[in-house]
């Protein structure tokens, strides 16, 4: 095949005389005559390796009606059609998200993912204070507007979908606590910070850290801005 493919040669017709033979560097290209014969070759020579391989058992085909016809692959001009049975490997869902470097297959666990993008709901919810969605979650449950973290909105009557994003704290501490340690709270006009509620000093909220100073104060809800002026 490679003989008849590297000894092409052709020629043009130049005022009706035929010029010196010229051997195409790239090969055969669409609609050379040779073509179709090169393929037949290429096809039959496919079709033998396949049938040799279901004598082997390498591969099984399907039977055909009651008389038991056993059907491997189809072959018409240039498509092929393979009917091949495959024994399927069951692997623990454990050793599947093992990491390709020690012989895993690299596959995230579902679930971390899953409460992972929850989890960036958290963000979203303290960073887009003027989005849509969060004003309208805001009016929904009769929350201010403004405040950073959603985590006490969630009651017998929050949808399914809300409910899901806030319970992740609940169900998975550990990344509600990871959360919680890496996200700060940047002073900038102080109108969103609520001077005793939020965690803006430090790593404890002023609540937490003076539980007596809190207890007596008159003013619980003021917001950073306020209680500063």
């Amino acid at each position: 095949m490679t003989s008849c493919r590297s000894s092409t040669s052709v020629s043009c017709l130049v005022n009706g005389s035929p010029s010196e033979e010229l051997c195409p560097p790239k090969g055969l290209r669409q609609g050379d005559p040779i073509s179709p014969f090169l393929f037949i070759i290429a096809a039959e020579g496919l079709n033998m390796l396949l049938s040799r391989a279901r004598e082997i058992g390498l591969i099984k085909g399907v039977m055909i009606g009651d008389e038991g016809v056993k059907l491997s692959h189809l072959q018409f001009a240039d498509d092929t059609v393979l009917f091949c049975e495959r024994k399927i490997h069951l692997v623990k869902w454990k050793e599947a998200t093992v990491s390709k470097n020690i012989g895993g297959l690299g596959i995230k666990e579902i679930k971390i993912v899953n409460e992972s993008l929850l989890a960036k709901w958290w963000w979203r919810f303290g960073v887009k204070d003027d989005a849509l969605w969060k004003i309208l979650i805001c009016r929904r449950y009769g929350v201010e507007s403004g405040r950073w973290f959603p985590f006490h909105m969630v009651d017998c009557n929050s949808s399914w979908i809300w409910s899901d994003i806030l319970l992740v704290a609940q169900s998975n501490t550990r990344l509600f606590n990871f959360f919680m340690e890496n996200v700060e709270i940047r002073v900038g006009s102080g109108s969103r910070i609520k001077f005793w509620e939020d965690v803006w000093l430090g790593k404890f909220c002023l609540k937490n850290k003076y539980p007596r100073l809190f207890s007596i104060s008159n003013d619980k809800g003021v917001s950073l801005k306020d209680k500063v002026v």
